[in-house]
């Protein structure tokens, strides 16, 4: 079992490819690393680099842009009008000339990204490490020199290198200026890119000028475009949701529970029959569980700018919070009850604060839990390392509050950009790096971000290619795997939604379809409204006083600690912290992102 654990542990993060880690920003001053040059044969010379022992030196890359335009679902690259949103922002009624590969040139580029820590070891020149990259760099003839930055250092290290001013011509993925991008661009770190683009980036420049939705999420509120980034063609099913032993439901005789008696009953009974977490609930508690929270026509995390865990979301125009709403006092009133039943552990607040630990995986693959929250791609591995004879766990429904309700909070992975990299005013050839970076956008460079190489990463299994168990049974895990073979979202390309599925199990595969039964995103705040640098600042210093007070109050209610007669104090103890000048600034961004 303890081996299995260990396994699992290493697989979890390997769901859905969130856009979770946005690209940084850059500098003024010109470094000394990004005016250094590669000799002529940069190329021939990567060639002969051996990578770490876990990662085979890369072969002749055996995939043609002819072969790999037939086995990935073609992006709309090229083909459709340039619209005239885009002419409008590009001021260009045509897409530059197309670039011939691989380039000639003795220059070289400097990228610094994060790359995780526990990688680091067995690759510890980062990207340099990494045979995708040995390959881009024979296709494009750009030599790039790599400067990883370990994932738990990365925010200081990245911010004593911007006020230093010595940073790279690239900045890459996981790196944010504290301020937006707008802020960037205006305090001349880094180039707004939309000129540049219309004159050195041809496969870039087709994707957005053809498509004014992905143009749209591409332009910052200030009007720039400020990245290459990897872009989604097309909009996917949420790829994260409630699961539940489906083991024990077919020893109770019970079907997946759908409504909020439902849920109710199914927990008695799991609670009856010995599980000693038939719901497992994350710390801090509801304002993270929306799959819950949902079925009272309130968001407890859903799409919130700026932070991550904000409740807010748009009903009829206007933007609101969840814990100020009756139906929010409802539905902790809800889990309260749970919780005083015994269906929560009673030391959830600290025994389950990150889906991703022991402790979670535990209670799972040990029986104790009931339902739980899931990332595609980690039912399968829950279902390998249990000991527990016929073990099942499959996605479940959202709780819904009738068999007829819809929820409004559907978490789709829209048509958008997200990741890749930056260019900086230290960068003094920015040219160069714009056509290295529209190199990924060829189906050549986008086979690879998304796959890797041929036989080594993945195999074409009925003319379609598949990522192999280099990658799905990978002992660093299948995320960090795609970090080392493939790109995994975090490079420009055009990204294949269906990499990494394909080499999910049957149960990982059905789950998105589950996870969206019953359910829109009417109330979700569009990914198109984005917040100025002064907004984002303002905003910020609100809720980090907001937070606190939700985060401390909630796993209180959730307990009894605090009364729910409190509730009303509670609330206004957030109105004392300014909610309303928080919420007037994300309403006029929503109000300003519709108008346009």
């Amino acid at each position: 079992m303890v081996k299995k654990l260990k396994k699992l542990l290493a697989t979890l993060l390997a769901g859905c490819m969130t856009l979770g880690l946005l690209a940084g920003c850059g500098g003024q001053a010109n470094s000394a690393a990004a005016s250094g040059s590669a000799p002529a044969d940069a190329s021939a010379e990567v060639q002969e680099t051996k990578a770490p022992e876990e990662a085979p030196a890369a072969p002749e890359a055996s995939t043609s842009a002819e072969e790999a335009a037939s086995v990935v679902d073609e992006p709309a690259v090229g083909e459709g009008e340039i619209t005239q949103h885009a002419k409008d922002i590009f001021g260009v009624e045509e897409a530059p000339e197309e670039i011939s590969y691989p380039m000639e040139t003795n220059e070289s580029l400097t990228l610094v990204a994060t790359f995780p820590d526990p990688l680091f070891a067995s690759y510890p020149n980062g990207m340099a490490d990494c045979q995708i990259y040995q390959v881009a760099e024979e296709k494009t003839g750009v030599h790039m020199e790599y400067q990883p930055l370990s994932t738990s250092a990365s925010a200081e290290q990245f911010n004593v290198m911007i006020a230093s001013g010595a940073y790279p011509d690239l900045i890459g993925w996981g790196l944010n200026y504290t301020t937006g991008d707008d802020a960037a661009v205006e305090e001349e770190i880094y180039y707004d890119l939309t000129d540049y683009i219309a004159e050195y980036a041809p496969n870039y420049f087709n994707i957005l000028a053809t498509d004014d939705e992905l143009l749209d999420t591409a332009v910052t509120d200030g009007g720039h475009i400020v990245g290459f980034h990897a872009v989604r063609t097309e909009q996917s099913l949420g790829k994260a949701g409630l699961a539940i032993r489906t083991d024990e439901l077919e020893k109770l005789g019970l079907d997946k529970p759908y409504t909020i008696e439902e849920f109710e009953n199914t927990l008695a009974a799991f609670k009856d029959d010995g599980l000693k977490q038939p719901l497992v609930m994350l710390a801090p508690g509801a304002i993270q569980d929306n799959w819950l929270a949902a079925a009272f026509n309130v968001s407890a995390f859903c799409n919130s700018f700026p932070m991550s865990v904000a409740p807010t979301y748009v009903e009829d125009g206007k933007i609101k919070f969840g814990p100020l709403e009756e139906g929010f006092k409802e539905y902790i009133t809800l889990i309260h009850d749970w919780y005083e039943k015994g269906y929560i552990h009673s030391d959830f607040v600290s025994l389950n604060s990150n889906w991703n630990s022991p402790d979670y995986a535990n209670a799972i693959t040990s029986g104790d839990a009931g339902i739980f929250y899931a990332d595609q791609g980690n039912l399968g591995g829950y279902n390998d390392a249990s000991e527990i004879p016929g073990f099942s766990v499959e996605a479940t429904y959202d709780m819904h509050a009738t068999k007829d309700s819809i929820n409004h909070f559907a978490q789709y992975t829209k048509k958008s950009v997200g990741n890749g990299f930056k260019i900086t005013t230290n960068c003094g050839n920015v040219e160069l790096a714009c056509r290295w970076g529209d190199w990924w956008y060829t189906d050549e460079g986008s086979l690879l971000a998304n796959y890797g190489v041929e036989g080594v990463s993945f195999d074409y299994v009925d003319g379609k290619p598949v990522l192999n168990e280099t990658v799905t049974d990978a002992p660093e895990g299948m995320r960090d795997a795609l970090l080392i073979y493939a790109s995994n979202d975090t490079i420009c390309c055009v990204i294949d939604p269906t990499a990494v599925t394909s080499g999910y199990s049957d149960v990982d595969k059905a789950a998105p379809e589950i996870w969206n039964e019953g359910m829109d995103d009417t109330m979700v705040i569009p990914s198109t409204v984005t917040l100025s640098a002064d907004e984002n600042t303002r905003a910020a210093n609100i809720y980090s006083d907001i937070e606190t007070i939700c985060l401390e109050a909630i796993a209180k209610f959730i307990t009894g600690e605090k009364p729910l007669t409190e509730y009303d104090s509670f609330v206004e103890s957030i109105q004392n912290a300014g909610i309303e000048d928080y919420l007037a600034i994300q309403q006029g961004a929503y109000d300003r992102a519709m108008a346009d």
